[in-house]
C-alpha cells in the first residue's frame, strides 16, 4: 500500500513539469533571448492573455552603439512594456511605443522554429530576422567584454533550454533581483493614440509606429532607445548616422589574392594598413559604423569593423 503511494506522489509531481516542457514547445510564450558571443543581448518575455491577445516585456541595454548587424559599447538596462500585442496565423505582434519624446515605437513580429528556437523580425526596416533562443526566466543582459563587436552572423540559434532549469517563485523574488528592477526604467505606458487603435490593425502593417513624433529630432550618432530609428533613412539621412566614407582607391593587393590569413587576429592592423592590404573595393554595411565586407579570393567573406584608428575583425570565413 505505502508503495503506491509513493508512486502516486511522485507521478503528481512530474505533472508540472511535463506540462511545463510542453508549454514550452510551440509556442512564444514564455522567455526569450538574443545571445551572441556567450553574452545576451536582448530579453524578451511573452505572455498570452485569456481574450487572445498577448502582453510582453523587453530588456535591453539603455545605450549602445550598432546598426542592428554589430553591436558595441553596451551601458545600463531598461525594461520596456508592449503597449498591446495580437496574434495572426501563428505570427504574434508586439508594439513597443516610444521612450522618450519624439521617438518612434518599434513593432516586433515573433514566429516559432523550433521547439525552443523563434525568429524576430524588426518592421520597417530591410534586416533580416533575429534568431531567439528560449532561456529560463529571469535571464539577464550580458555578460559584455569592454570593446568586443558582437555581430549578429554569431549569434547563438540552438537553444541549450531544458525545462528542468526554471527557477521557482522563491528564486525569482529574490533581493538582487528585486534592486535590479528598481534600478530599470519605468516601463513606458502605450499613449492614448495607441491604446485606441485596434489590436488587429497592426497586422501586417509594417509602417505603422505605436506614436507620431511631434517634430522630427536629429538623429543620434548612436543608438539609444528606438534603437534601430533611422537604419530604412533615405540616403540623403544616411551620411548624418556617423558613418565613415569609403575611402579614395589605393593601389593594393587584387581581390583574388585576399585570403583570411592575410589579418592575424592578435595583431591587427590600423585602418590605412588595412587599406593597403586589401584595398578599397569592399561593401559598406549599415549606416551607423564602418562596416565593410571583403569578398576573398577563395569566396569567402571577411567582415570588418573600423572603429577611430582600431580595427575588429568580426569574422573571416565561408559566405
Amino acid at each position: 500500500m505505502m508503495r503506491l503511494i509513493l508512486l502516486f506522489a511522485l507521478a503528481l509531481l512530474a505533472i508540472p513539469a511535463a506540462a511545463l516542457a510542453q508549454e514550452a514547445e510551440g509556442n512564444q510564450e514564455g522567455t526569450w533571448a538574443l545571445r551572441i558571443n556567450d553574452a545576451t543581448i536582448w530579453v524578451f518575455t511573452m505572455d498570452r492573455q485569456e481574450d487572445g491577445s498577448w502582453e510582453g516585456n523587453w530588456l535591453r541595454p539603455a545605450r549602445f552603439e550598432g546598426n542592428g548587424v554589430v553591436f558595441v559599447a553596451f551601458s545600463g538596462e531598461e525594461l520596456v512594456t508592449a503597449a498591446d500585442g495580437s496574434e495572426r496565423e501563428g505570427v504574434v505582434q508586439l508594439r513597443f511605443p516610444p521612450t522618450q519624446r519624439g521617438g518612434t515605437g518599434d513593432v516586433l513580429h515573433f514566429a516559432m522554429t523550433g521547439d525552443y528556437t523563434m525568429s524576430m523580425e524588426y518592421l520597417g526596416t530591410e534586416l533580416e530576422p533575429y534568431p531567439l533562443v528560449r532561456v529560463v526566466r529571469g535571464t539577464g543582459l550580458g555578460p559584455f567584454a569592454d570593446g568586443m563587436i558582437y555581430d549578429r552572423d554569431n549569434a547563438q540559434t540552438v537553444a541549450d533550454y531544458d525545462p528542468a532549469d526554471e527557477p521557482d517563485e522563491a528564486e525569482l523574488a529574490t533581493p538582487e533581483t528585486a534592486v535590479a528592477a528598481e534600478e530599470m526604467a519605468d516601463p513606458v505606458q502605450p499613449s492614448d493614440d495607441a491604446a485606441d487603435e485596434p489590436a488587429d490593425s497592426a497586422l501586417p502593417v509594417a509602417e505603422e509606429d505605436a506614436g507620431e513624433p511631434e517634430a522630427e529630432a536629429p538623429r543620434p550618432s548612436r543608438m539609444t532607445d528606438d534603437f534601430l530609428a533611422g537604419l530604412d533613412a533615405a540616403d540623403g539621412d544616411a551620411a548624418e548616422v556617423g558613418s565613415v566614407p569609403t575611402p579614395d582607391p589605393i593601389a593594393s593587393a587584387d581581390e583574388n589574392t585576399r585570403t583570411c590569413s592575410d589579418l592575424d587576429r592578435r595583431n591587427l592592423p590600423d585602418p590605412a594598413g588595412l587599406d593597403a592590404l586589401w584595398g578599397a573595393d569592399y561593401e559598406q554595411l549599415g549606416d551607423g559604423l564602418d562596416i565593410r565586407e571583403y569578398v576573398m579570393g577563395d569566396g569567402q567573406i571577411a567582415r570588418v569593423t573600423v572603429l577611430d584608428d582600431r580595427i575588429y575583425l568580426n569574422r573571416c570565413g565561408p559566405a
